[in-house]
């Protein structure tokens, strides 16, 4: 076991072999250390899921980009099919007559 400091006492379980860290003065559990765990061990598993968060968020933002390349052109496209139509409607009615 490691040198605690004085504000902590360790508790180990026999049984489950749980290492627990209490507050001496309000007996409150502060961590709780699985035996098989060492604190390096959780700082690697934590980094381990950073890094796959992040790979996960960068496959998210490619899969974003690509669904948006082609938008511009089929808003477009859009647009001018809506353009002609209106066009075609206008040119189907009579003008009013012009007061000159």
């Amino acid at each position: 076991m490691a040198a605690t400091p004085p504000h902590e006492l360790r508790v180990k379980c026999p049984g489950c072999k749980v290492e627990l860290i209490v507050d001496p003065v309000t007996g409150d559990v502060l961590r709780r250390v699985q035996a098989d765990e060492r604190p390096e061990d959780v700082f690697d598993d934590a980094l381990d899921r950073a890094r796959r968060n992040e790979q996960s968020r960068e496959d998210r933002f490619d899969r974003l980009m690509q669904s948006q390349e082609g938008r511009t052109d089929r808003l477009d496209d859009a647009f001018e099919r809506a353009r002609r139509r209106a066009a075609e409607k206008d040119a189907g009615r009579k003008k009013p007559p012009s007061s000159d």
